[in-house]
């Protein structure tokens, strides 16, 4: 898999030829609640997989193969899919594994008016100390009754995930129903503090992406006081994933210079803005799939930025 620095990579992320893409593709593990960057991939990649459309979709292309082919390949099957104004997800499960396992995955912002409701930051109560994005909220309520029924139904380990908005829905869910962890990738600030205090006891890893600017909006301020929830796991411009408890160090990257693979500046006038290109599907399933084959293989001096070791790639 390769890094996509391109318009292309950032807008049209369900237009992907190749997904999980590891010979041989190392298995998912449904008994570890904790981080795991092999469960990391598989997470991104579903979340990059969702962004392509099934038949039954609009907007679908007649060329394209539908997703429901690449999930055959991995050994899944989706068993359901619900879409409702601007909220789409899908309830994934293994099919023959040794160890079953569900998904539930959230698809990200696609349009105009998924833009309006990641603008929607206007607060909103949920339960008695937390405060939350109304347009989170109003989003995921849409499919909530559909979805609740199904969930209750489980007999397996589900892990909940979402790429940009659809991480910010999956950390919502996940107060409504507690899987075994939640994975999102470039996700949105949430909630307030009351918030984050009420993920505290859910395996919520928020895996940011170098420079991605998504995962750091909206800005905190004195009448939105977005706080980011769960731990953040965060991918430096070494290529290397830092699991990282200390919030103050949310920014932290542990290279000073720049990536070799940076913008030229022939291209700089063509291509997006590191900031919004690292935030494509498909640069956080390929950063994450090359840290899991050992590209690149160096190392980080930073001691304040602590590596995830080989140990926890290989599972427990």
């Amino acid at each position: 898999m390769k890094i996509d620095l391109s318009w292309h990579g950032l807008t049209q992320p369900g237009n992907g030829e190749n997904y999980f893409g590891i010979d041989p593709l190392p298995p998912f593990n449904p008994d570890r609640g904790s981080f795991d960057p092999v469960n990391a991939f598989w997470l991104s990649e579903i979340c990059r997989l969702f962004y392509r459309r099934n038949p039954e979709e609009s907007s679908y292309r007649q060329s394209a193969k539908p997703r429901e082919v690449f999930l055959t390949e991995a050994a899944c099957e989706e068993i359901l899919f619900i879409g409702r104004q601007e909220t789409q997800c899908a309830l994934l499960q293994s099919r023959n594994g040794p160890k079953p396992f569900a998904v539930l995955v959230f698809r990200g912002t696609t349009g105009f008016r998924n833009w309006l409701l990641d603008l929607d930051v206007r607060p909103e109560k949920m339960g008695r100390r937390a405060i939350v994005h109304r347009g989170f909220l109003e989003s995921l309520q849409r499919v909530w009754d559909h979805l609740q029924p199904v969930l209750d139904g489980l007999e397996v380990p589900c892990f909940f995930t979402g790429h940009s908005m659809g991480g910010a829905l999956a950390q919502l869910a996940a107060t409504r129903f507690r899987p075994r962890a939640v994975y999102c990738f470039g996700a949105p600030r949430v909630g307030d503090g009351g918030y984050v205090e009420v993920m505290r006891p859910i395996n919520v890893y928020r895996v940011v992406n170098n420079r991605d600017i998504v995962a750091v909006l909206p800005p905190a301020s004195p009448i939105l006081s977005f706080q980011p929830a769960g731990q953040l796991v965060h991918i430096c411009s070494r290529g290397l994933l830092h699991q990282i408890g200390d919030e103050a160090s949310a920014a932290l990257d542990c290279n000073a210079e720049e990536e070799a693979a940076a913008a030229s500046p022939e291209s700089r006038w063509h291509d997006p803005p590191r900031f919004l290109a690292d935030h494509a599907p498909i640069n956080y399933s390929a950063r994450i799939g090359q840290y899991l084959l050992g590209i690149p293989a160096v190392d980080c001096e930073n001691a304040a930025c602590p590596q995830i070791g080989p140990a926890a790639a290989a599972g427990p």
